[in-house]
């Protein structure tokens, strides 16, 4: 879908792929650090599931909610409404991510 984001063509892919994330102008190693920090432990036994479908019925109900009204004017108020959606799901993917690999290297070792 084509998109204005803070008054640049763009897509939406492309927002949130990279430029909501790039508007804070972090390194990856600040996100990280910043991210990490608020991931608690209920927050692991939530996001306990290495299994894609899961995390691909997640992202398809996610989807259902950031097309929007006027694709002409995201800025401002599209990034406050939409990049904690975006920060959890960088959170969940770490946390997923890790697991699977557990799992994975751990299978492996036996």
């Amino acid at each position: 879908m084509k998109v204005r984001f803070f008054w640049q063509d763009s897509n939406l892919h492309r927002v949130w792929d990279s430029q909501m994330l790039d508007n804070r102008q972090l390194s990856y190693t600040e996100w990280t650090d910043w991210l990490t920090q608020s991931i608690t432990a209920e927050d692991i036994r939530a996001w306990d599931s290495t299994d894609p479908l899961v995390w691909i019925a997640e992202s398809t109900e996610i989807r259902d909610t950031i097309y929007p009204e006027d694709a002409n004017t995201m800025s401002y108020d599209y990034l406050y409404d939409h990049l904690p959606t975006a920060e959890k799901r960088l959170k969940m993917a770490g946390i997923r991510i890790a697991l699977y690999l557990n799992t994975v290297f751990e299978e492996a070792n036996q």
